[in-house]
């Protein structure tokens, strides 16, 4: 290919984005940084489709370079206990700072952990006839509604345990691989990783339920692959469905190997209870270790980029928002932000009359042996159910179409 390349502006798919103008400089610059990597799709005016960089003959003189290590003090483990000896050293050289940001960790995860608490004292002691029975003496509106506010407490608490944790984790990864700024770093990380994580809380829940339903052990198989999801996606910048991907490939081919490690990791980290308890000041940090060492050193490995996708819409985002949390959310999120709102309003419309006709069903709830007095009473509500699912179901449909 001729050197006249040199002097063209190039671009390149970086993260499913493409990204550019770049000189010929700024991209040798990226591929000795390691930022890159020769099976990085790049594309300038004269080419019919984007190509890897290692198909234009101006880069090959530097693939003889000597390619940069993102970790240069860590190799891969072949047994459990060269594993154990990594997370001991490990554990042992970055103690302080690990325990130090652990304290820190545990105490917000405390504070999050306060409305539950709260919950579980005011219903302590209570038998459970004693608590139906004081659900049957209110309203059912405010049943329903406490019902829906308790839910989105819930989730809303359980994503910000996950963001929290995985910053955590992103921070001792950080620390033990000795990088430098990597408080700012892990925060900025964090920062562009919230709306992938909530996604991944959204998507991996219910595929995951739906897991342990079909005979349990598919769960049980999608829980241990996806425990690494939020590493990928926070360390890899990738989305959430790529990185909940990358995590189940890599996991399924050494998914017994990466179970018994993380049952050791587990052994560890309570170990310390038997030592009075001070003990857990050096197991915890070292369970955890061992958990990022599984991470880094047995499932950490370059992943190829597919083929960038020039589109504006159909990425996944956009279909699982619309798809697992609520119609419209990922069309506004895609940038169709009309459409979005108008998506959104007609599916709560939809939620509303659902509701309500639930409320009304289980109003009469007690006159169920009677089913021809029931369905009587009740006709009001199935109606008004039938159109909130009807009126749901256009909406989320059109979401999922607006996506696709």
């Amino acid at each position: 290919m001729s050197t006249d390349l040199r002097s063209e502006s190039f671009y390149l798919a970086i993260q499913q984005q493409r990204e550019g103008p770049f000189t010929y400089e700024e991209v040798v610059g990226r591929l000795q940084r390691a930022e890159i990597n020769f099976d990085t799709l790049i594309w300038y005016a004269g080419f019919a489709e984007w190509q890897k960089i290692s198909a234009l003959g101006i880069f090959k003189e530097i693939e003889s370079l000597p390619e940069i290590p993102r970790i240069s003090d860590l190799k891969g483990f072949s047994s459990s206990f060269e594993w154990l000896q990594i997370s001991f050293e490990k554990t042992k050289a970055y103690w302080g700072g690990i325990v130090l940001s652990g304290l820190l960790y545990l105490t917000v995860v405390l504070l999050l952990q306060a409305p539950t608490q709260l919950f579980s004292y005011l219903v302590r002691g209570k038998k459970p006839l004693e608590i139906w029975n004081s659900i049957q003496a209110m309203d059912w509106t405010w049943i329903a509604s406490g019902i829906i506010f308790v839910f989105l407490v819930l989730f809303i608490l359980n994503y910000f345990k996950i963001v929290i944790a995985t910053g955590y984790k992103k921070y001792v990864l950080s620390l033990i691989r000795g990088e430098s700024n990597f408080t700012g770093k892990t925060f900025e990380e964090l920062r562009g990783a919230l709306l992938p994580l909530f996604l991944f809380q959204a998507v991996s829940v219910l595929l995951v339920t739906i897991g342990f339903c079909c005979l349990i052990l598919p769960g049980i198989y999608l829980s241990v692959c996806y425990l690494f999801a939020p590493l990928f996606i926070i360390d890899r910048k990738v989305s959430f469905w790529e990185g909940m991907e990358i995590a189940r490939r890599q996991v399924h081919r050494k998914w017994f190997r990466v179970f018994w490690y993380l049952i050791l990791s587990s052994v560890i980290a309570f170990s310390g209870v038997i030592l009075l308890g001070f003990g857990l000041l050096f197991t915890m940090p070292m369970g955890l270790v061992g958990f990022l060492m599984i991470y880094e050193n047995l499932l950490k490995e370059e992943i190829k980029f597919p083929a960038l996708i020039q589109k504006t819409s159909g990425y996944p985002e956009v279909f699982a928002a619309n798809l697992c949390v609520f119609p419209g959310l990922g069309t506004w999120l895609g940038g169709k932000i009309v459409t979005g709102i108008i998506q959104m309003i007609g599916a709560s419309i939809g939620v509303l009359f659902l509701i309500y006709g639930m409320v009304e069903i289980i109003r009469y709830w007690d006159k169920l042996s009677e089913a021809a007095s029931w369905f009587r009473m009740s006709r009001h509500g199935l109606i008004n159910m039938g159109w909130g699912l009807i009126i749901m179901k256009i909406f989320w449909l059109w979401g999922l179409w607006s996506a696709w």
